[in-house]
């Protein structure tokens, strides 16, 4: 069947979309954390410390052949151009071919969708799954048919494999039921779903009781605050950080129509993008009154945000607004992708993580002696140092340091005894000499790039007392 004319139109934007990231990812050195999940896709497993494991499992066919960092960052690039057609879909479904490229325009020009396409990390098949777990879900509830409400659940068994924030999906979906089909509780498809879901998350399950349920306390400690003292001051950020992340015309446009329309209540449809934007939103606002939020842990909600920002556009016939708010959106994405063009300070240049640790890793080289160990002093550290050495060897952190994947991977190796090359951020003299028995700092490196901050590495030899 031939698509329409806005079919195509929204195909070739994101192809074109797709094709400009692999091309711009290709001459960024990766951020610490890319590394870190590209590590775990050499070591595959049921599930990480960190996060399931469903990164890892995207990561590793891209790197098969070549390992660089366009090939690590083809698996962000798929996911969010995936996510990307979702939308469209989702949005057409529900509305019209004109709302749906509408919202397809807006997501594609955001600064944080920019940052999904490029950063790899668990929320790309996170987002790339919200968008199909919505998908069919919805086709499920429409047309009440086994067929999709197997695909809602396998797609639902996948986003949970991505990220556990996932659960905010059942959160919304819960709430969207308990208002609009309260009798779904009743249905055995609907319960169907849920139990392929379930199996399809087993194998975190699994990992975790093997682990003493340590990841799942990692996170729920890692969101949630020890107190409910109120700390209105991460409240206030992390909503001024929604207009980075939701636009800064989109936002105010969603926080108006949800207020002036009750968020579409009397409508099926709408009211289900309603309540995936508003159950996400509000939990962590709830949680950002005591704790500070990442601002990409609420990005899930843009899927439905931008569907809705479009319905009213359209409704309201604000194609000022839209062009305004793209144009914004376009100027706030170059800035990031482009700070040197644009003379920003290093303060406000947001590449700052991804200059330094990959400059240090290639100054530290000529210190590498045959027999070698490498050691460091952070899971990114760590990482990058893996990454971009010769043969990608196993790296150790033998120092403290926050738990990581790491602990698990060196659980029983002694370090008195070994020798090597140990690359940290701050001095660590005198804890690598009770660990090895000797300890030399050989370099302090300074990386100072233009426009963005200095950074410093301490690179140490160690081994055994003499």
């Amino acid at each position: 069947m031939k698509g329409s004319r806005k079919d195509w139109t929204a195909c070739s934007l994101i192809v074109i979309y797709s094709i400009y990231h692999a091309i711009y990812n290709a001459r960024l050195p990766l951020h610490p954390d890319e590394s870190y999940y590209w590590l775990w896709s050499r070591h595959l497993d049921l599930s990480y410390y960190d996060h399931p494991p469903l990164i890892a499992y995207f990561i590793r066919p891209f790197t098969i052949f070549k390992t660089s960092e366009w090939t690590v960052r083809l698996a962000a690039v798929s996911c969010m151009g995936i996510a990307a057609m979702y939308t469209y879909l989702l949005a057409k479904k529900i509305f019209d071919e004109k709302t749906a490229l509408y919202a397809l325009l807006m997501l594609l020009s955001l600064p944080a969708t920019n940052m999904g396409f490029t950063i790899v990390t668990p929320d790309a098949p996170l987002m790339m799954f919200w968008a199909i777990s919505m998908y069919y879900g919805y086709l499920a509830l429409r047309e009440d048919t086994v067929g999709y409400y197997f695909l809602a659940g396998i797609s639902m068994g996948l986003l949970m494999l991505s990220k556990y924030t996932s659960v905010l999906f059942l959160g919304s979906l819960v709430f969207f039921l308990l208002i609009k089909k309260p009798k779904k509780f009743l249905d055995l498809k609907a319960w169907g779903a849920i139990a392929v879901a379930f199996l399809l998350f087993l194998p975190v399950i699994w990992w975790n009781h093997e682990h003493d349920w340590i990841s799942f306390a990692f996170q729920y400690h890692h969101g949630t605050s020890d107190t409910f003292h109120l700390r209105l001051g991460y409240l206030f950020t992390f909503l001024g950080g929604q207009f980075l992340v939701f636009g800064l015309l989109f936002f105010p446009l969603l926080v108006w129509g949800a207020c002036r329309y009750r968020l579409f209540h009397r409508d099926f449809g709408q009211f289900y993008l309603s309540s995936f934007f508003l159950f996400p939103m509000a939990f962590f606002l709830y949680k950002s009154l005591f704790k500070k939020m990442s601002l990409n842990w609420g990005g899930m909600a843009l899927i439905s945000g931008m569907i809705i920002c479009a319905h009213l556009i359209v409704q309201l016939n604000l194609k000022k607004v839209l062009g305004v708010g793209v144009a914004l959106s376009v100027l706030m994405t170059l800035l990031i992708q482009f700070p040197q063009l644009f003379f920003l300070p290093p303060k406000f240049n947001m590449l700052n993580r991804l200059y330094g640790p990959k400059e240090a890793v290639e100054q530290l080289q000529p210190y590498i002696k045959p027999g070698d160990a490498l050691f460091a002093d952070h899971l990114r550290r760590a990482s990058m140092l893996s990454f971009y050495t010769r043969g990608h060897p196993r790296v150790f952190i033998p120092t403290r340091t926050r738990f990581s994947q790491f602990n698990l991977w060196d659980k029983g190796v002694r370090f008195r005894g070994m020798k090597g090359i140990y690359l940290s951020k701050t001095p660590h003299e005198k804890e690598l000499m009770k660990i090895f028995g000797n300890a030399r700092l050989v370099k302090k490196e300074i990386i100072q790039r233009e426009g963005f901050k200095k950074r410093t590495f301490y690179v140490y030899r160690v081994a055994p007392a003499e």
